[in-house]
């Protein structure tokens, strides 16, 4: 009986963990993914010289439902940078799908690969400045 009790207090204390160790993994997806999305927008960008047009990126993007991704589902839109009519300046965001206990995590990158973390998940924290994507629960890089 002994063994028992310990066995299940043990497994109390690990189930959590586990949790957030697969969670961790998920990240990979967005990061990789975003990192991926930006290169291919700066090759479209030496061949024609914007990113898109009219607020559309001119690289589609990854969906769950091509089987290309899994965890997030992923954004793009293009737009000036500077103010003007040229599409010049893009953001790429990645949104964590419920379906797939990813509620809470969005990343977000830009054409000047500026690094943005929007987590809410339960038990997580943005990093402090908000410059990276935060891959940890407490908030670091």
């Amino acid at each position: 009986m002994a063994v028992v009790c310990i066995v299940a207090i043990l497994g109390a204390i690990a189930a959590p963990y586990y949790g957030y160790y697969i969670q961790r993994g998920h990240l990979t997806e967005a990061v990789s993914t975003l990192s991926g999305e930006r290169a291919l927008l700066e090759q479209y960008y030496q061949d024609n010289g914007n990113y898109g047009a009219g607020g559309a990126c001119g690289v589609t993007m990854p969906t769950v439902a091509s089987g290309a991704v899994t965890y997030f589902s992923y954004v793009c839109v293009a737009s000036s940078s500077t103010g003007g009519a040229n599409d010049d300046g893009y953001v790429i965001t990645a949104t964590g799908n419920a379906a797939q206990n990813m509620t809470g995590f969005s990343y977000t990158i830009d054409q000047l690969s500026n690094k943005v973390s929007a987590i809410t998940a339960s038990g997580w924290n943005n990093p402090a400045p908000n410059n990276c994507w935060a891959i940890r629960k407490d908030g670091t890089c």
